[in-house]
């Protein structure tokens, strides 16, 4: 799901481009056209690489190595290296020794952040998050 909504918004601000901002300038190239579709191509540009770069995908292997996938390119990391775990309205933002990784907020994350805090218990969480794992780890037992 998330993937396909990536993908929406790049093809969003590409048709932005495309469609509206360069079909609305003056079909004559002179030096001040090309360079108003080069600016409004660059606009576009921005927030579509932001939202490429994004991971979409979060995952944890057996090994204790964590990885973030997004549209152009995958990070891996070793879980003993994250720091902190810490949310804000959207995004979940995963904090390491060498910098940190925004991904989208996604209930399915709530095992992921068990399993990241089973593999390294020194991760720094929100006391109001782990005590929903913990809920949510007391309702699996008793299930």
């Amino acid at each position: 799901m998330a993937a396909y909504l990536v993908g929406f918004c790049l093809v969003w601000f590409g048709g932005i481009v495309g469609f509206v901002i360069i079909g609305q300038l003056p079909h004559e190239r002179t030096l001040a056209n090309v360079g108003a579709m080069l600016a409004a191509l660059l606009v576009a540009l921005v927030p579509a690489l932001a939202t490429a770069f994004l991971p979409y995908r979060v995952t944890v292997s057996d090994d204790g190595t964590c990885s973030f996938r997004s549209l152009l390119r995958e990070r891996r990391l070793r879980v003993d290296r994250i720091k902190e775990i810490d949310w804000d309205e959207d995004y979940m933002i995963i904090r390491h020794d060498s910098g940190k990784a925004r991904v989208l907020l996604d209930p399915v994350f709530k095992p992921l952040l068990m399993r990241l805090l089973e593999l390294n218990p020194m991760i720094k969480v929100p006391d109001d998050l782990r005590s929903s794992l913990d809920d949510r780890g007391a309702e699996e037992e008793v299930a």
